[in-house]
Order: C-alpha cells, then sequence, then structure tokens
C-alpha cells in the first residue's frame, strides 16, 4: 500500500506549550544536566571513563548514544550540525510504501542489533527524564517496558503489523497502551524507507488505541536519526481513519508528517532545548489534553 506524506519541520508549540516556566526552570536545569555538562559544553566519546560514581543521572543513556555513534562511525562532526532533518530533507511531498512488516523491509533486518540499541537509547532517556522530575507521583502513570511489541492494523483489509523499537505505555485495567513509540535509523536507509516506517508505526499505535472508541487522534514518535533525537507527530481524523480502515488510502489522500528539528545530544545547547521540549511532551500525554485514545479513556474513566 502506498501513501502519500507532506513533512514539515515544525516547533512544539505547535503541538502544545514549552512548560518549564522561568520559576522552574532553575530547578528543571538541575535535575536535567548530566554531570558532563556541568564540566563541558561537548560529550565526547570518553565521557562516561571520566563520569564519577555519583551523580550517575543519564550516565547510562550517553552510554548508550556513544555506543551507537561508535558502531554506526558517526565522528563527522558535520553530522552535528542542526537542522540536519531541513538540511537534508527539506518540507515536501513523498510517496511512501508501507511495509506488511514495519521491520521488515529493505536491509533493516542486517541492523536489528543498532536498531535494538537505539530503543533502548531513547527509552532510558525518556524514562530518566520522567523519573527525575517525579512526574509518576502524578497519573497516569507512565510505564516503559524493555521488551517490544507488535501491533496488527488493517488498510483496505489488508493486513499489516507494525513492531516499534520500544515504546511508553499506560494502564487500562489489564492491558497496557502505547502512548509514544520510539524508532531509529539504520544506514542504507532511504528517505522514503524512514518516512514510511515512521507512518506505519503510527498507524500501529493508532490501532491499539481506537479500540477503546473511533475519534480524532494524534499520535507521537520519539525517533533516532544519525546523531540526532526528533520528534514526530501525525493527526488522524476519525472520518479518515474509518475510510482507511474499510478501504484503504484514496489516490489523492495525503498524512500530514510533523517534526522538530533534530536534536545532537552531545551538544549542551542542544541538550537543553530538546530537554524543554520532551519536558513538555510528557507533561503534555499527562495532562488530560491529547488527543491519544488511550489516555482520553484514562481520564474519563476518572
Amino acid at each position: 500500500m502506498s501513501a502519500a506524506i507532506h513533512t514539515q519541520i515544525v516547533n512544539t508549540d505547535a503541538f502544545f506549550p514549552s512548560v518549564i516556566q522561568p520559576r522552574d526552570k532553575g530547578k528543571h536545569t538541575q535535575e536535567l544536566t548530566p554531570w558532563i555538562f556541568e564540566h563541558a559544553d561537548f560529550a565526547d566519546l570518553d565521557c562516561i571513563e571520566r563520569w564519577p560514581r555519583d551523580p550517575i543521572k543519564f550516565k547510562e543513556f550517553f552510554h548508550l548514544f556513544n555506543s551507537h555513534v561508535s558502531e554506526t562511525n558517526l565522528f563527522d562532526a558535520s553530522l552535528a550540525e542542526p537542522d540536519i532533518l531541513a538540511a537534508y530533507f527539506p518540507e515536501r511531498v513523498e510517496t511512501v510504501t508501507l511495509p506488511t512488516k514495519s521491520w521488515k523491509y529493505s536491509t533493516r533486518e542486517n541492523f536489528a542489533e543498532l536498531m535494538r540499541l537505539q530503543g533502548m537509547m531513547l527509552r532510558t532517556l525518556i524514562e530518566t527524564i520522567y523519573l527525575r522530575l517525579k512526574m509518576a507521583d502524578s497519573t497516569p502513570r507512565l510505564h516503559f517496558p524493555v521488551s517490544r511489541y507488535k501491533q496488527v492494523y488493517f488498510i483496505g483489509g489488508r493486513k499489516y503489523t507494525a513492531r516499534p523499537d520500544g515504546a511508553v505505555m499506560i494502564r487500562l485495567q489489564n492491558q497496557y497502551v502505547p502512548v509514544l513509540s520510539f524508532t531509529g535509523w539504520f544506514q542504507e536507509q532511504t528517505w522514503s524507507e524512514f518516512l514510511g516506517e515512521i507512518l506505519s508505526i503510527m498507524l500501529g499505535q493508532l490501532a491499539h488505541n481506537i479500540k477503546l472508541g473511533l475519534q480524532d487522534q494524534e499520535i507521537f514518535v520519539l525517533g533516532s536519526f544519525k546523531r540526532q533525537i526528533f520528534i514526530a507527530r501525525g493527526f488522524f481524523t476519525k472520518d479518515q481513519i474509518s475510510r482507511a480502515h474499510a478501504k484503504g488510502f484514496s489516490a489523492s489522500e495525503k498524512f500530514h508528517l510533523a517534526l522538530t528539528r533534530g536534536y545532537e545530544l552531545s551538544n549542551k545547547d542542544d541538550w537543553y532545548e530538546a530537554m524543554q521540549r520532551l519536558v513538555g511532551l510528557l507533561r503534555y500525554l499527562v495532562s488530560g489534553n491529547a488527543r491519544v485514545g488511550g489516555l482520553q479513556t484514562y481520564f474519563s474513566r476518572k
């Protein structure tokens, strides 16, 4: 199945407000500052060797991040330039082919360990932020499972399966529902394949959430692209969801995929901007305002 995706680089303020207010900035900056950025503006590949036993906050993330950089030979300083997504792939419409299984296309399976590493990296990052800000004290409680899961969805009666590289979930009675999915990048991956995998993962997460009720939905994905991380957001109307499930995509239909710029987290300035965006995303998800089926169901039952 083919789909047309219109990509746009945006600021997260288009999705949710920046929640680190001036009165909270000092507190959050302290809690979200890794040891390395107390002493340097750049986290080099050897920083883990110098990292003291205390404080350990974000040490595991940088261990995984540096392993990813080393295994993919992403040492070129030019790859740390901001706006890599916008610079290489400007706003445009791309036709993508959805894989029947999101993890089986091109040479992706040759990079299974690399994709798993990136999933662990993203999970460690977002879970550490969540715990450092003591967000687990509020509800709904977010969960960060280590194991991956598969989600079946149907387009025009045809079965597809998505398997993200990890997810953040909430628990509703006896089931876990994904509210944020992770995806990675691999060498040789084309831009079309990159977008196709993001859309496939979004559709899989969407399918799990609309089981709880059909309504307009927004889907968020946290991704890794070379040395950078980004947030992607898709929006699906209930009419679009119903039509695609029954009949497939129409020839004129376009999916709008919003991407933030890429954040190179070994750079101190990028780190702090990314923290503001990720804290904003987490707080938006638990605010009751996010149009995510599982979260809407949770708040409607309170």
